[in-house]
């Protein structure tokens, strides 16, 4: 092995994508710029006696800066198709979602809360919980039972009246003791007034 090489190997990862870049632009101008441009920049002898090694700087560089580039997009692809899946994945469990799941989840409208307090263990919980839609942020006690939740920010823009079990216009009384009777029995659940109800029966937030 070359003397010191075994340091330039080290340093290699270090250095960022713009410095290769700009040695990979120094090496093409030696090899490419005219003689004569050379000449007055007082560079062709310098060319004349390292063309070998700026030859095959330039190549190494480039070959790297190529994979490199294919590298990163062929990740950009996969993490779309990934994102794809995750969405559809989650779009196909809240079109799945049974009553139990969805009286937890507008609770959070009907509270008017972006964190709840849930209690830990329960099947509609966890299930919620370990497909993702909802996530435990802290829990409130000692035991351990009662834990802060919120919806998963990727769930959020997925979620509509419809989904949820929220009447899409102006609720009618029906709905609204709909709404009162079915409420979770795995939180802390604040009283609500019916006029409270009624006037988040129809959240804004969900289309």
């Amino acid at each position: 092995m070359w003397p010191g090489i075994d340091k330039i190997i080290d340093l290699l990862p270090k250095l960022s994508k713009s410095f290769f870049v700009t040695i990979c632009l120094i090496a093409a101008a030696f090899l490419f710029f005219p003689q004569n441009i050379l000449n007055k920049l007082s560079l062709l002898e310098f060319k004349e006696k390292y063309g070998l090694y700026i030859g095959i700087t330039f190549l190494c560089i480039s070959v790297y800066l190529v994979v490199d580039g294919l590298f990163h997009i062929g990740k950009k692809i996969c993490d779309k198709i990934d994102w794809r899946k995750k969405n559809n994945e989650i779009i196909k469990i809240l079109q799945n979602l049974d009553p139990f799941e969805q009286g937890i989840l507008r609770e959070f409208y009907l509270q008017d809360k972006n964190t709840i307090t849930l209690v830990i263990g329960k099947d509609s919980v966890e299930g919620l919980c370990n497909r993702g839609i909802l996530e435990r942020l802290s829990y409130t006690d000692k035991t351990g039972i009662f834990a802060n939740m919120k919806i998963s920010d990727f769930v959020i823009k997925h979620l509509t009246k419809e989904l949820l079990g929220f009447p899409k216009i102006k609720p009618t009384q029906e709905e609204i003791k709909f709404l009162c009777d079915n409420r979770p029995r795995v939180t802390c659940i604040p009283n609500l007034s019916a006029h409270q109800i009624k006037t988040r029966a129809c959240p804004e937030k969900l289309k």
